[in-house]
């Protein structure tokens, strides 16, 4: 008598393969999400020290630019010293600061976009914002960036 065998092979070549194809596409479009989600650049900005910053809730970082600082005894010019408050509040009704269109100038305000960005003590008086983003105006700037402390 013969023996039938009961077993009944396997093949391996038969086993369930994933399908790479659906799982790459999956991959892409979570490495599409999570670059496009994350920032890499960090906000590098300084605020002069004497200088407390109005809160904001925006969300928008700030790129390099000039800094224009207005603190509570004085305007600076990427940290440098310009001109004190008290002769821009000397010039009256006059607008342009002489020495920031100066330093301006010298600076040459490069780019296609010239940006400047002001760095304003909350209790600074808007004439003074007003005269510097003129004299800015003046130099070239054409748009305006207003450093302020994100709240939270």
């Amino acid at each position: 008598m013969r023996r039938i065998s009961n077993t009944v092979s396997i093949n391996t070549t038969d086993a369930a393969k994933p399908q790479l194809t659906s799982l790459i596409d999956v991959l892409t479009v979570l490495l599409i999400f999570l670059i496009h989600s994350f920032s890499a650049e960090a906000s590098d900005v300084n605020p002069a020290k004497s200088v407390i910053l109005p809160e904001s809730s925006s969300k928008t970082i700030p790129s390099d630019m000039a800094s224009v600082a207005i603190t509570t005894s004085d305007i600076q010019l990427n940290g440098m010293h310009i001109v004190t408050l008290k002769s821009v509040n000397a010039l009256g009704p006059e607008l342009e600061i002489d020495m920031l269109y100066k330093e301006l100038a010298k600076i040459g305000m490069s780019g296609d976009k010239k940006e400047v960005m002001i760095q304003a003590d909350k209790k600074t008086e808007f004439a003074v914002v007003k005269k510097v983003m003129y004299t800015c105006s003046k130099a070239g700037a054409s748009e305006y960036t207003v450093l302020v402390i994100n709240a939270e």
